[in-house]
C-alpha cells in the first residue's frame, strides 16, 4: 500500500474541487501553449503571464476552501515560481511552459485521487515538489537547465540529454530491475485448451500472426484516433520485453498486442464516440471487451498465453481494474507491459497538443497503483533509447 496523506474534506467537496481544477488547468494549458509557440509581442507575453497567474490564484483559493492542504502547498509553490520568473526577468519560453504543464497534470491526478479515495499519495506529492525545486531557484540564462531538470524528475530521467544509449542500457538501476523481473515468481497461465503445447504451433506462427495483424488493422480503422495505433505500440512492447531478456514469450506478446482490442469491434459506434460520462451499461460493455479472446478460443488455438495477456491488460496493481479486479501479484508480465503501452498511446491520442514528454510523465504518475513500477522503469528505458536514436 502506498504511503498517503489522508484528507478530512467530504467527497462532494473534493469532487467539486476536482471538476473546477480540470477546467481551470485547461484554461492555463491554453495560455501556456500560446506562450510556448513564441513569436509574441512583449505586451502579449505580459498579458498571457498575468492570465496564467489569475488561473493559479483561482486554484489556490479553491484548494484552501476545500481544505486540500497538499495541493494548496504545491499551487502556492507554482505561484512562487511565477513570482521568481517575474523578479529575474524570465518569460515562459522554450521548455518552461511544458515543464509547468507537466506539473499541473500531476496536480490534477492528485486531485482525482483526493475525491476518489480521500487521500493523496505521498510519492505523487514528492515528485511534484521535486520538480518545482529547480524552478523555485531559476536564474536568468539557466531557464533551459531548470526546465529540463523538472521534466527529468517527472519522466523518470527520459529527458536527460547527456547519456549515451550504451550507458542507459548498462545503468545499474536498470540491471537491478531486470534481475528482479527475472527472479519474480511467474504468474501461472491457465490451461485454456488442455493438452496444448507451444511446439505444436511453431509451424503456423507467421500465418496466425498475419491473421491477427489483419484483425488489428481493422480495429485501428474504426476510430479516427486509432490510425497507426498497433504500429505505435508494438516496438515499445517488444522493446520492453527485450530489455527484460524476453521474460514473456516473444510471439505470444506480439499476438496480444494485435488482439488486445479486437473485442472493441463488437461495441456500438455511439459508445466509441461517447463524449460525456459513461452509464453503468456502457461501463459494463467496455469492461467486457478483454473477454473476447477467452470466449473465442477456437480462433486462439495455441495462443493461451496471448489470450491471458489480453484478458488481464486492464487490471491494475491496486486491484481496481477490470474484468476481475486482479491485483499486482496475480497479473502476468505480458499484461503489465500491454497495459502501459495501451495507456501511453491513449494519452498521446487524447489531444494533439499533448507532448510525448507530458504523456510519459502521466505514465510515471500512475506507477504503483495502476502500473507495475518495475515495468514503468523498463518503459522509461525504452523511450529514452528511442529518444536518443530517433528523436522527438
Amino acid at each position: 500500500m502506498d504511503q498517503v496523506i489522508e484528507l478530512a474534506s467530504d467527497r462532494e467537496t473534493l469532487e467539486d474541487f476536482y471538476d473546477m481544477l480540470t477546467q481551470v488547468v485547461g484554461n492555463a494549458e491554453t495560455v501556456l501553449l500560446k506562450l510556448e509557440c513564441g513569436g509574441l509581442h512583449f505586451q502579449d507575453v505580459l498579458d498571457l503571464t498575468e492570465q496564467f497567474s489569475r488561473e493559479i490564484d483561482v486554484i489556490k483559493n479553491r484548494a484552501f476552501a476545500a481544505h486540500c492542504d497538499p495541493i494548496l502547498e504545491l499551487i502556492t509553490a507554482v505561484e512562487s515560481v511565477v513570482d521568481r520568473m517575474n523578479e529575474v526577468g524570465i518569460d515562459f519560453r522554450g521548455t518552461l511552459p511544458e515543464a509547468m504543464l507537466m506539473i499541473l497534470d500531476r496536480i490534477v491526478f492528485m486531485a482525482e485521487d483526493a475525491y476518489k479515495y480521500n487521500f493523496i499519495r505521498i510519492d505523487s506529492f514528492n515528485a511534484v515538489q521535486g520538480a518545482l525545486a529547480p524552478l523555485l531557484n531559476i536564474k536568468k540564462g539557466k531557464e533551459f537547465v531548470a526546465a529540463e531538470k523538472a521534466r527529468e524528475i517527472l519522466t523518470g530521467g527520459i529527458v536527460s540529454l547527456e547519456e549515451s544509449v550504451e550507458n542507459i542500457v548498462h545503468n545499474d538501476l536498470i540491471k537491478d530491475t531486470v534481475a528482479e523481473l527475472a527472479s519474480d515468481k511467474r504468474v501461472e497461465i491457465p490451461e485454456l485448451t488442455p493438452g496444448e503445447s507451444r511446439e505444436t504451433i511453431n509451424e503456423k506462427l507467421e500465418e496466425d500472426l498475419t491473421f491477427f495483424k489483419s484483425l488489428a488493422d481493422e480495429v485501428d480503422l474504426i476510430h479516427k484516433n486509432w490510425a497507426g495505433r498497433t504500429d505505435f505500440m508494438m516496438p515499445i512492447a517488444l522493446g520492453m520485453n527485450a530489455i527484460a531478456r524476453n521474460c514473456v514469450d516473444f510471439y505470444q506478446l506480439q499476438a496480444a498486442v494485435y488482439l488486445h482490442d479486437v473485442g472493441m469491434r463488437f461495441l456500438p459506434d455511439e459508445l466509441l464516440d461517447e463524449k460525456g460520462k459513461f452509464t453503468q451499461e456502457h461501463r459494463d460493455q467496455l469492461r467486457g471487451h478483454p473477454g473476447w479472446v477467452i470466449d473465442n478460443l477456437d480462433l486462439m488455438e495455441g495462443w493461451n498465453e496471448a489470450a491471458w495477456i489480453v484478458y488481464q491488460h486492464h487490471e491494475k496493481m491496486d486491484g481496481t481494474g477490470y474484468p476481475e479486479g486482479t491485483n499486482g501479484d496475480e497479473i502476468c508480465d505480458g499484461a503489465k507491459i500491454l497495459a502501459i503501452c495501451d495507456a501511453f498511446y491513449s494519452v498521446m491520442a487524447r489531444t494533439k497538443s499533448r507532448s510525448i514528454f507530458r504523456a510519459i510523465s502521466e505514465i510515471n504518475a500512475c506507477q504503483g497503483h495502476h502500473f507495475c513500477p518495475k515495468w514503468v522503469s523498463i518503459f522509461n528505458l525504452v523511450i529514452r533509447i528511442q529518444t536518443k536514436v530517433y528523436g522527438y
